[in-house]
């Protein structure tokens, strides 16, 4: 639905406004990261969240290894990509897989799946 409603507003802008000072800042980095496309990462720790949110703790514990695996997978090109960004995310998915694996509170997991989805988001 978000992508359908952003389809039609960026329909109606006009050509001129995509120039670098049409965009705003928020925009930009939101969409354009060094560290290039984490969709598909995001969206393994979203399934996560979302299996927290419904109790399913072990089924969060499977779920979150696929985002492990990605990330060790390609740490060494994101990592020579953006150090900073590569760190900061690696730090959120850290307090992620901690807080899952351990089976902390609810409420704790979702703070850390939380924040490492706001790290992909904007890993600069």
């Amino acid at each position: 639905m978000k992508k359908i409603i952003l389809a039609i507003a960026l329909q109606a802008l006009p050509a001129a406004s995509f120039t670098p000072v049409g965009i705003s800042p928020a925009l930009a980095s939101a969409s354009v990261s060094q560290l290039g496309d984490l969709s598909a990462m995001r969206k393994i720790v979203a399934d996560t969240l979302a299996l927290v949110d419904n109790g399913d703790v072990p089924g969060a514990i499977e779920r979150i290894k696929n985002f492990e695996t990605d990330w060790d997978k390609n740490a060494q090109d994101l990592l020579a990509k953006d150090r900073k960004a590569w760190f900061k995310i690696d730090k959120a998915a850290d307090t992620a897989l901690n807080a899952v694996r351990r089976k902390e509170t609810p409420d704790k997991m979702k703070v850390a799946l939380k924040g490492l989805i706001g790290s992909l988001d904007s890993p600069d």
